[in-house]
């Protein structure tokens, strides 16, 4: 689990700690908790998007599911 991992870095640093955290998922599964939607499409292939408690919208890949 990530909770907002990225959020007080400056931008070169930010690019450093995604590709650090890419390649140490080595295929595992991340739980990333992020108001940034670039970090997380970036780094998952499911993005779930929760608003008022409920999900919002779902996207996988990129493209709504």
């Amino acid at each position: 689990i990530a909770d907002e991992p990225f959020s007080a870095l400056a931008a070169s640093a930010r690019e450093t700690a995604r590709r650090a955290l890419q390649d140490e998922l080595g295929g595992r599964a991340l739980l990333l908790v992020s108001h940034a939607e670039e970090d997380a499409s970036l780094l998952c292939d499911r993005i779930v998007r929760v608003e008022d408690g409920s999900i919002a919208s779902t996207k996988r890949d990129g493209a709504p599911s």
